[in-house]
């Protein structure tokens, strides 16, 4: 079965913006993805596919209401399995913490729900060698190669704090490539 098409960011949240583009139907699209995928890639940790759709309905709510909140809003992301997210199991990839369920959110959890995006599960922190293989190496490896390693919407890298203001400003920065969310 072939993966569906998942556009990038930038077009994801023209395309919603615009009311082209559902929340919802992207998030399933994502989701699809990841199972038809993730057998091969091992890229992510732990779904949350009622949450996500939870979230992006309503997203989509608030789009149809009053238009996004910004570029991310109704953006399905994945976060690696070393962020703290609520409700969430957040092992780091280790067996000590396989029950570490955080009460809270860290603080780049909590300023992505703000800016509307989707949670559709946590990621790997470090992958095997199919990932290694799709080209995707290093600590981003793994949000990289969430949807077949091609830098579309699915997961959002690990950065210092001023990269995730970029990114909830508009500006995108992943592995060296940067982009303006417009």
């Amino acid at each position: 079965m072939a993966a569906p098409a998942i556009p990038t960011i930038a077009e994801a949240a023209k395309r919603i913006a615009a009311k082209q583009l559902s929340p919802v139907e992207l998030t399933r699209a994502c989701l699809d993805r990841v199972r038809a995928l993730d057998d091969r890639l091992h890229a992510f940790v732990h779904l949350t596919e009622e949450r996500a759709l939870a979230e992006a309905r309503e997203a989509e709510r608030a789009i149809m209401a009053g238009g996004p909140k910004g570029p991310l809003h109704g953006i399905p992301i994945g976060l690696k399995d070393i962020v703290d997210t609520k409700g969430i199991p957040t092992t780091c990839g280790s067996k000590i913490l396989q029950d570490n369920i955080p009460d809270t959110d860290a603080a780049c959890a909590k300023s992505l729900a703000e800016a509307g995006t989707v949670l559709i599960g946590s990621t790997r922190e470090r992958l095997g060698r199919a990932n290694r293989d799709r080209g995707a190496a290093g600590a981003r490896s793994g949000d990289l190669a969430g949807l077949d390693g091609d830098r579309r919407v699915t997961a959002v890298p690990t950065c210092r704090h001023e990269e995730l203001v970029d990114v909830l400003h508009g500006r995108l920065r992943v592995e060296g490539h940067e982009g303006i969310l417009e």
